[in-house]
């Protein structure tokens, strides 16, 4: 897909973008529009708004491949009165246009831009947004003294050059289309996704603007392809020995013990890092991370997740503009935090009927109406009291799933918990807290801004929203299969007065098993596509932005059937 070379180029001027329009006659001083934001308007207005509005970025196979190519054309250079300019920057501020050429050819006054795009000449000939994209730099060249009536494009998979006469139509089309992406960025709302349409397949950022998904559930589509990823790419890195130190050297993540090298993971292929209790990290690991967007988590000695560390802050104003625009409207509120209790007691429900032994049929009835009471109640105070029945319901029956004998329990207790049940479930659900509150910080929204858990200092409150409907199927599940597999038995506990916690080799069994379960595949109820139980958390944080922007109606939660 050529546009993706287009997008990661460094160039039209990057330090100078934004996403206004400048309109003829502005002055210098006022930020103008990068041609290549114009050249994928013209592609996608979905995927500039995406990029250039709520700054999303993702790399895929084309982006890297498409940066590979530009490899010499980007390399700066000053040989500007040259027969042959590489990599050249100008503005036009009465077009209102900022660029930087890949070649500029130029003999005699006359100025022709040469644009090197990835991948064959297109059977059908240069895409619009290829010509517009050339255009645009010649109108910027006109502006600026040349005589500019044509441009080539380069296909470095053929190594063809394709001629773009700069005709009245296309300078029309190019201009037109300058203004509507003024007024669409303007109105603050994102364009509609493509339906079935070729472009999504290879887009990079297919898994963050959600086409298939958003018009299924709009019922503009029957069917929805699978994401181009099932697993989120990279591993997570825990370290829980106390006294141990994370550094970097060169490409790789190390873990010394005592001055003695355990452990390494190459930082490509590191996905987050948790530290459990007295771990120490360096501060250029720090910086390393934080330039690749590797998020980091602190946890106590006691299991909790106390901290973590990203690097700056997703740049989408406009997505937590509507999230607390959202939370400051009680019946929106309640509607979000509605469907976080539904789902919640219905995947409860589905646990029970799935690994109980004798269920009563009348628990699995009343959780069945709980449910659809949750759906109807308008206020907090009744959602909550509908989820806390809810809940004795569901852990007076948890007995029901075990088959381990010697590990008893009787009731949902922690702070601290008082059996080995409880604290593998607090510890599940602290991870499981950690997880929630990464994909939130990656999508762009407030962990701490919640709705069904309202703001109270230092507790995010989203993260305990979005992980709702995910605590049976995560935190839960792993706890069973660790107690019914044998894998944790009362051994592997510490007992100390009224409180119960974890073994070191144990913490490293119930870590194990909690990453062993957020990489399993799962049939997606909605959608209909495999994909891992990680992937599933950042998609429904993906689609609780679709709800909070308006694109979507409904926040559609994720229960298993």
């Amino acid at each position: 897909m050529n546009l993706e070379a287009d997008r990661n180029k460094v160039s039209d001027g990057d330090t100078i973008c934004h996403p206004t329009v400048v309109r003829q006659g502005m002055s210098d001083d006022q930020l103008l529009t990068p041609v290549r934001m114009l050249a994928q308007y013209a592609y996608c207005p979905r995927l500039a708004y995406l990029e250039w509005v709520q700054k999303e970025w993702a790399d895929n196979y084309f982006t890297e491949d498409g940066r590979f190519t530009h490899r010499r054309v980007d390399a700066y250079s000053e040989a500007v009165d040259a027969p042959t300019t590489r990599s050249m920057a100008l503005s036009a501020p009465d077009e209102g246009l900022v660029t930087k050429l890949d070649v500029l050819e130029q003999e005699d006054g006359v100025g022709v831009p040469v644009e090197y795009k990835r991948g064959k000449t297109p059977s059908r000939g240069p895409r619009r947004s290829e010509m517009v994209q050339l255009c645009a730099q010649g109108l910027v060249l006109r502006e600026n003294g040349w005589k500019s009536e044509r441009g080539f494009l380069y296909y470095s998979g053929s190594k063809q050059r394709v001629e773009v006469p700069f005709d009245e139509e296309l300078v029309d089309t190019t201009r037109r289309l300058h203004e509507e992406m003024h007024l669409t960025f303007e109105r603050g709302k994102i364009p509609v996704p493509l339906v079935n349409d070729a472009r999504c397949e290879d887009c990079s950022l297919s898994a963050i603007c959600l086409p298939e998904e958003v018009n299924f559930l709009k019922q503009k589509a029957r069917s929805v392809r699978p994401l181009w990823a099932a697993h989120e790419e990279g591993h997570p890195l825990h370290v829980t020995e106390a006294g141990s130190k994370v550094g970097i050297s060169g490409d790789e993540l190390t873990v010394t013990f005592r001055k003695e090298l355990v452990g390494k993971a190459l930082l490509m292929e590191t996905s987050e890092i948790s530290l459990h209790g007295n771990v120490q990290l360096t501060t250029q690991a720090v910086r390393a991370c934080a330039r690749v967007g590797i998020p980091i988590a602190y946890f106590s000695y006691g299991n909790w997740f106390t901290a973590g560390l990203q690097g700056l802050p997703h740049k989408n104003v406009e997505l937590r503009q509507c999230q607390f625009r959202t939370a400051f409207n009680p019946i929106e509120t309640v509607r979000l935090a509605r469907a976080f209790v539904a789902s919640k007691i219905a995947n409860q429900r589905v646990l029970l009927r799935r690994n109980g032994r004798e269920v009563p049929a009348a628990v699995l009835k009343e959780m069945a109406n709980l449910k659809q009471s949750a759906l109807g109640v308008r206020s907090l105070k009744s959602l909550l009291g509908i989820e806390g029945l809810a809940a004795r319901h569901y852990f007076e029956s948890f007995p029901r799933m075990l088959k381990i004998k010697g590990v008893k329990f009787e009731t949902r207790n922690r702070r601290p918990p008082a059996d080995p049940i409880n604290a593998v479930l607090s510890f599940c659900y602290s991870l499981l807290c950690k997880e929630a509150t990464i994909c939130l910080h990656q999508v762009g929204l407030d962990p701490y801004q919640g709705y069904l858990h309202q703001p109270r200092y230092g507790r995010p409150s989203l993260a305990l929203d979005l992980m709702e409907e995910f605590r049976p199927l995560i935190a839960d599940s792993v706890t069973l299969r660790l107690f019914n597999e044998k894998r944790l038995t009362r051994d592997d506990f510490f007992f100390a007065g009224i409180g119960c916690t974890l073994k070191k080799n144990a913490k490293k069994t119930l870590i194990t098993a909690f990453e062993q379960r957020m990489s399993e595949e799962l049939t997606h109820p909605v959608f209909g596509y495999k994909a891992s139980y990680r992937r599933c958390l950042t998609l429904q944080a993906r689609l609780l932005a679709r709800y909070l922007t308006r694109e979507l109606d409904s926040y559609p939660g994720l229960e298993t059937r």
